[in-house]
């Protein structure tokens, strides 16, 4: 990359950001200082050998430990420069063609004044003597500009950005077997794109590429905090690798594994003011983390059991959505939290439309809006701590047990669906809304809810051995005639015990007292 503004370096790297959120893909390993003349981009080839390029025009070979072995410092030819006006060489990268080349980003470059040349070309020189072969030029109606270029691990495409040219935020491949002597430039075709991905480039621009796992990895420092992003080029989708509060200029990146480290990150120092790393260049060194099995957005169509927190921040839709039949989602201990428990429209656990027999168990969800809102049949949800807000679920035949719901105020667990199972939950601060036909609500404590303790639409609905207390509301509250109660507790609740609209089965054995209504239960005999 050019040399920035220092206003502009100092502006990205200072309040915001040091507010950074990296989101834990990588671990910073060390970091080597190197000579000043390291300064635009790296790549790594055969024979362990490293290449760096520099300040403006250099090109150097190093081995793996870093001690320089070659050396070039103006690696463009003087009839290239009085032709072309190029001056300035970007992130570079290596080929296995022609017996192995390094290929030079060109371009026209004078600080704060831009780009003179408005073009952009593709230089080859010998990685072992560093001497220059032959350029190639790229169709300036679709570049205007090379900063820089990355050969697919494929060996096919060579990938760079359309430059500034149509607000510079297109990734452009270019067809390998082009780049050859034959069409040299000055007297060779004008190269054209073979694909564009419109859109692509991250919004911190792109100083350095290399590839990782398939995934095309782009360093950049525009609008905030030093980030690499790394993009799927099937669709030019686009996740945060890394994130960091660094001062400099971000330059190139590789992948090698050299040094304590696999991914390394080319930064340099702003002239008169260094970097974090000092006052010369410095190649950063970063590991991958192994990664969580489930990460925040992510959304599931097997079974997976959680190795790790999920957590997202405010504004994430879903944490986690599970998007086929027969997935089990086993927290193993852990918790799934989406922003804040007070407010926020946001869901911890969601279905991507109905599904059928899944499972979601042992752990903590916890959410803006809805812990769980899930359409689901024949599902069941165990041994979870419900934090927070309400849980909802549509849908036949599901099985809630032994669940803890807290601090829910006036929503809890609402069942919409026949044939549900809720049984042995405890609610704390939580009602219970049940609604279908055919439920079994069976040895649940419900207590200090906010409205009523348990409510029941159901005129098929079993409503056994269950215990509300100090509920705002009625302690047990039953809507439709045909219900059956039986040996039920209820005491202290703000209105009846246990109230039954007429036609309600009594089955006997419930119990109430200390309910706001003298008469503690209604349409249901109860003792105290």
């Amino acid at each position: 990359m050019a040399l920035l503004a220092v206003a502009g370096l100092f502006a990205a790297a200072g309040p915001g950001a040091a507010q950074a959120q990296d989101p834990g893909r990588w671990a910073e390993t060390g970091h080597d200082l190197l000579p000043l003349e390291y300064f635009q981009g790296v790549t790594s080839g055969k024979h362990h050998s490293l290449f760096f390029d520099g300040l403006f025009v250099g090109l150097y070979r190093t081995d793996r430990d870093l001690s320089e072995q070659a050396r070039k410092p103006n690696a463009i030819p003087q009839d290239v420069f009085a032709r072309e006006r190029y001056n300035h060489i970007g992130d570079i990268t290596w080929d296995r063609r022609e017996h192995g080349r390094v290929l030079l980003p060109l371009e026209c470059y004078i600080p704060f004044l831009g780009n003179p040349c408005k073009t952009g070309s593709i230089g080859v020189a010998d990685p072992v003597t560093l001497e220059w072969r032959y350029y190639v030029k790229l169709d300036p109606a679709f570049i205007d500009k090379v900063m820089w270029a990355e050969v697919s691990p494929n060996g096919k495409l060579l990938w760079t950005s359309n430059g500034a040219l149509n607000g510079g935020n297109d990734l452009l491949a270019y067809d390998m077997k082009e780049i050859k002597a034959a069409n040299a430039a000055p007297g060779g075709p004008l190269l054209k794109p073979v694909r564009v991905l419109p859109g692509a480039v991250p919004p911190s621009g792109i100083t350095g590429a290399t590839f990782y796992k398939g995934r095309l990895f782009l360093a950049g420092q525009g609008g905030g905090p030093f980030r690499v992003w790394s993009v799927d080029l099937t669709d030019g989708s686009r996740r945060l690798e890394i994130e960091k509060p660094i001062f400099g200029e971000s330059e190139g990146l590789d992948i090698v594994k050299a040094r304590g480290g696999t991914l390394h990150w080319l930064i340099t120092p702003v002239f008169g003011y260094g970097s974090t790393y000092g006052n010369t260049s410095a190649l950063v060194h970063f590991n991958p983390l192994k990664q969580p099995k489930v990460r925040c957005g992510d959304v599931i169509t097997r079974s997976v059991r959680l190795d790790a927190n999920v957590v997202c921040p405010d504004g994430t839709a879903a944490a986690v959505t599970i998007a086929a039949d027969h997935v089990r989602l086993d927290l193993a201990g852990h918790s799934i939290v989406n922003g804040r428990t007070d407010n926020g429209d946001t869901v911890a656990v969601t279905t991507a439309g109905p599904v059928a027999d899944v499972e979601v168990r042992n752990g903590t969800i916890r959410a803006g809006d809805d812990t769980l809102s899930a359409e689901a049949s024949h599902s069941e949800f165990e041994h979870l701590t419900v934090d927070g807000h309400a849980m909802v679920v549509t849908g036949d035949h599901n099985e809630f047990e032994r669940n803890d719901f807290q601090n829910c105020d006036s929503s809890g667990l609402s069942v919409q669906g026949d044939g549900a199972e809720v049984e042995r939950n405890r609610f704390t601060g939580c009602p219970l809304f049940v609604t279908g036909s055919g439920s079994v609500i069976d040895r649940n404590d419900v207590t200090q809810s906010a409205d009523v303790g348990i409510g029941v639409f159901d005129p098929r609905a079993v409503v056994t051995r269950n215990y509300a207390a100090g509920n705002s509301g009625t302690g047990i509250e039953l809507s439709e005639p045909g219900a059956y109660v039986a040996r039920n507790t209820a005491n202290d609740n703000g209105d009846w015990g246990i109230e039954g609209v007429p036609g309600t089965i009594d089955g006997g054995g419930n119990r109430a007292s200390g309910n706001a209504q003298p008469a503690q239960c209604l349409n249901v005999t109860c003792g105290s």
